[in-house]
Order: structure tokens, then C-alpha cells, then sequence
């Protein structure tokens, strides 16, 4: 599959792959991509069936991180800086586990290698019931998703995901149907004993979130023996938004150790 993926540029040498989480894309990283191109070249990926990566049926963290792979060997590079949030931080600790050879250092933000409920039940409701071909506006589908999604935050983040189509009017950009089907798979821990690995790991997490507790840690480390793990203040779950600055100041700092 032939990923779609902005580079932010940067400078030679050490590379850092940013994978976006669920309903995300490479989009969500661009003050961190910019940020982090001042020392690395910096590249967001969109995971299939999100962003202007292609569509298909099948979604789960094996096919991701082997997509990864796949990019990667399409792009001649032997090995890269891997950052993932949330689904893409999920994607991102297989590959770790299973092409340990490839990656050089691993940051995880925000989600632990465990398995979590379906997460955005309301929304994909919502978005499955609001056809955006009867909107031209964003604003429009927004308040359409009031119905079903309390969250002003939320709704705006899930309009992300519109484009016009050929009509000018709006449609959903991502696979909603193939990914709403595969949510238990999304929700589920893509690691199993005893994957492992011995690279250097870390996790961000946000200081307002519940995604990474602490008792967390021990199946943290059983996985990834070499792991810190770093709390990003007055963030939430994302924690690459929430707060940028300190985001990008540990994933540069964590490389340039390493």
C-alpha cells in the first residue's frame, strides 16, 4: 500500500516518523513536525484508510505496521526515529517488536500496550448517521453531530476529516465503514508475550489524561525493558497538542542521547 506522507523537512541524517492516532492524520502534526525538522528530517504518515492514504477493507496493527515497513523499504530507508500517538503509537510498538533492527528509537504518546474499549462510539455513530452531502460548510456537519457528540472539542476534530467532493458539496475523507468495523481491533493490546524491545522507549503522557495509569508500567516494561516514562503537563490524551513545546523539547532531547 502506498502510504501518503507530508515532510516537514529538516536537516540530513537522523529521520523521525510521526504516526497520527485514530481519526487523525498526518495534519495533526505539523507544529511538531516543523519543530522537530529544526534538528531531524521530520515525515508524518497517514495509516490507511485515514488522511489521503488509500482505502481498504482490512485494518489492524499487523497490516499498519507492516504498511510502515512497507513505506519504509519504498523510501530506501533502513531505519528510522518511530513516534506514535495513540493507534499510531499502538502500530508503532509491533513494528519495534517484530523489526526491532528498524527503529532506532521508539516514543509512545499517550496509550500503553494493553487493550482499551472502543473508543469515539458516539462519533462514529454520528458521522455514520450525518450525510456531509447535504452541507457545504464544516460548521454545518458540526452542529449536525451535536445530536451525538456533546464535546464542542470533538466535533470540531471529527469535521477535520471532510473534504468537497466533486459537487461542492462534502464528504467523508476517511474509510468510515472499514474503520468503525475494525474499532474492537483498534481497541485490542497488538502486543503478546514474549514480544519485546531492547531499544530505548518513551512514554508521554498527558498529565490529564487516563490512557497510561500507573499500574501500566509493569506490562510497560515487560515489553520494553529500556522505557521512561515522562509526564506532559496540563495535557490530555493528546499530548502532542495539548502541549506542543514540551512535546517536541523530549523527543529531540531523547534521540540526541541515544
Amino acid at each position: 500500500m502506498k502510504l501518503y506522507h507530508c515532510d516537514y523537512g529538516g536537516v540530513n541524517g537522523e529521520t523521525v516518523l510521526l504516526l497520527h492516532g485514530l481519526l487523525g492524520s498526518s495534519r495533526n502534526w505539523g507544529t511538531v513536525g516543523k519543530r522537530l525538522a529544526k534538528h531531524f528530517h521530520a515525515i508524518g504518515i497517514d495509516l490507511r484508510n485515514h488522511g489521503k492514504s488509500p482505502h481498504a477493507p482490512e485494518m489492524n496493527y499487523q497490516v499498519m505496521a507492516d504498511d510502515i515497513a512497507g513505506w519504509m523499504n519504498a523510501h530506501d530507508m533502513d531505519q528510522a526515529h518511530l513516534v506514535g500517538h495513540s493507534m499510531g503509537g499502538k502500530t508503532a510498538m509491533l513494528l519495534a517488536c517484530l523489526q526491532p533492527n528498524r527503529v532506532k528509537t521508539l516514543t509512545v504518546a499517550d496509550i500503553a500496550p494493553k487493550s482499551y474499549p472502543p473508543l469515539f462510539q458516539d462519533a462514529f455513530e454520528g458521522m455514520l448517521q450525518t450525510d456531509p452531502g447535504r452541507f457545504r460548510r464544516k460548521s454545518e456537519v458540526e452542529q449536525a453531530l451535536a445530536d451525538y457528540v456533546n464535546d464542542p472539542q470533538l466535533r470540531r476534530f471529527l469535521v477535520t476529516n471532510l473534504v468537497p467532493n466533486e459537487s461542492g458539496t462534502l464528504k467523508w475523507q476517511i474509510n468510515l465503514d472499514a474503520i468503525n468495523r475494525s474499532l474492537p481491533l483498534i481497541g485490542d493490546n497488538p502486543l503478546q508475550q514474549p514480544m519485546k524491545f531492547e531499544g530505548p522507549v518513551q512514554f508521554l503522557c498527558g498529565s490529564e489524561s487516563d490512557f497510561v495509569n500507573p499500574e501500566d508500567r509493569s506490562i510497560i516494561l515487560q515489553h520494553f525493558p529500556q522505557s521512561r516514562i515522562i509526564e506532559v503537563p496540563g495535557a490530555g490524551h493528546n499530548v502532542h497538542i495539548d502541549n506542543r513545546t514540551f512535546f517536541a523539547e523530549q523527543i529531540v532531547g531523547f534521540i540526541k542521547e541515544a
